[in-house]
């Protein structure tokens, strides 16, 4: 059986006279008043009693607007009265003081009771205590104004955007940073102030993004209201509907670094002069080198020619022959890396067999019995300029014998449009720290256990040359080895080549 909560709470029933349909009403969670036509109550069901813990004396009347709070009690008497007078509904939301100090939210609806003939009868109220939602309400919006304080606070530039990337929300820091107000940004696309030349990488993160729920990181340049550009480090992710998981929008922090973007510049630009002036000490000692033997043999042969075995004169040549090579090669590479800068360097593009390239190399160098090559099948033949396939095999192996250790081989072998000529060697193999770098202008690789410092001019070229013919070259460590892998198109996928 229904035991009001005003029984519970030892509190007076209501007056029980009233229709027997009233009775099932009254047990209803809700607080309900029954007012004549001057607005005094005449009935009041449990829920009210309960609710403000009030008797029956106490609510008769207008007793019942002595409840609400004292800071609330004028406005809702004056548009109470207003309603009675004026025989129509009223709605209000209001604080109710119950006697014992606890303080309430209800709502009320108030309306006219009529009879067949339209006059007014009486007042009906129906109370609803809201407490639990106003204060989740009043909890909401003391979360989101701490959330608004941090964001309109923080140095980051914190937005909000529709899942195409349209602003719905920008903090003021954004008119430090960009020079614009938050209202000029909101309704605008993020697209339009971006730098054309990131468009593109920009897309990219914004779709993973949207394809993932991880957070996606872009580094990129945004135009500021002046029309200058900074640089923005921006970290975004989506929220999703917690029902349909569709996204809602998408949430983005962004930094300005643009001082650490010149740091960084001003950092490179600093290694590259300082790699250079290396650079320029490694080339003049490996030109030295060559010429060195060039002039003092020359020399020899000039002054004391007449009194050398022919033994000693055919050695004397190969070593003037093997010098000059070497030099031919040095300045070669050099010319190379002048003419791709200038965009002046032309290629052939022509098919190119390229274990015939390889043994060709081998017998000039004089390493044909070294130095075996192996053949994966038959593989196609490939596309490029023979002579500059030759430097940079010929360079890779000088390599591995500067460098690595015996053995050495050569294999060459087709993989679907690619062909592949590999140079391996069984020496120790690069750290991982030092990774691509080795392909990079200048770089150098300290040498161990007597061998010598690379300057890294033989491998830059090679990997300058093998894209400029639509190839690649790469480096790949192995068990106790490392290999240095040119990849170019097979004849059967021909690519159209610029010189």
């Amino acid at each position: 059986m229904f035991t009001p909560k005003s029984q519970k709470l030892g509190l007076e029933t209501p007056h029980q006279d009233v229709p027997d349909e009233e009775m099932f009403v009254d047990a209803a969670p809700i607080g309900r008043l029954h007012m004549d036509t001057e607005g005094m109550v005449i009935h009041a069901n449990p829920w009210w009693y309960a609710l403000t813990g009030s008797t029956r004396e106490q609510s008769s009347g207008d007793g019942w607007l002595k409840t609400v709070h004292p800071d609330d009690r004028g406005l809702i008497e004056a548009e109470w009265h207003t309603a009675v007078d004026e025989g129509r509904e009223m709605s209000a939301q209001f604080r109710v003081l119950r006697t014992d100090g606890i303080e309430l939210a209800v709502f009320m609806r108030a309306a006219p009771v009529e009879t067949a003939g339209g006059d007014v009868a009486g007042f009906t109220a129906v109370l609803d205590d809201v407490t639990d939602r106003v204060r989740m309400q009043e909890a909401l919006a003391r979360s989101e104004a701490r959330y608004r304080l941090l964001a309109e606070h923080s140095t980051d530039f914190i937005s909000r955007h529709t899942p195409s990337g349209v602003y719905t929300y920008a903090s003021p820091i954004c008119e430090t940073l960009l020079g614009y107000l938050p209202s000029e940004l909101v309704g605008t696309s993020a697209y339009e102030h971006f730098h054309p030349d990131d468009l593109k990488r920009i897309a990219a993160s914004h779709d993973r993004v949207l394809a993932t729920p991880d957070i996606s990181t872009v580094a990129y340049r945004i135009r500021r209201k002046d029309g200058t550009y900074t640089w923005f480090e921006t970290t975004a992710r989506t929220v999703r509907d917690e029902g349909s998981g569709e996204i809602t929008e998408i949430i983005a922090v962004s930094r300005d670094i643009t001082e650490r973007r010149k740091a960084e510049e001003t950092d490179r630009l600093e290694h590259l002069l300082y790699a250079k002036d290396r650079f320029l000490a490694t080339v003049s000692h490996e030109l030295r080198t060559p010429l060195t033997s060039l002039v003092g043999f020359a020399e020899i042969l000039r002054t004391n020619s007449h009194s050398l075995t022919e033994r000693e004169r055919d050695e004397f040549i190969e070593t003037l022959s093997r010098e000059s090579a070497d030099l031919a090669a040095i300045i070669d590479d050099l010319l190379v890396l002048t003419r791709a800068d200038h965009g002046t360097l032309a290629l052939a593009s022509v098919p190119v067999d390229l274990k015939a390239q390889a043994a060709q190399v081998l017998e000039a160098m004089g390493l044909r019995d070294r130095i075996p090559i192996e053949v994966d099948g038959d593989p196609a033949r490939a596309e490029g300029d023979p002579a500059r396939i030759r430097q940079i095999l010929r360079n890779l192996i000088n390599n591995a014998i500067a460098y690595g250790e015996d053995p050495i081989r050569i294999q060459v072998g087709l993989d679907g449009a690619t062909i592949h000529i590999a140079v391996i060697n069984a020496g120790r193999p690069i750290p991982q720290e030092v990774g691509d770098r080795i392909f990079e202008p200048y770089h150098r690789v300290g040498g161990d256990s007597g061998k010598p410092d690379s300057m890294g001019l033989g491998l830059t070229v090679s990997r300058t040359l093998a894209r400029l013919m639509g190839g690649q070259l790469t480096y790949e460590p192995g068990d106790g080895g490392n290999t240095f892998l040119l990849s170019l198109p097979a004849l059967s996928n021909v690519v159209a080549i610029r010189p």
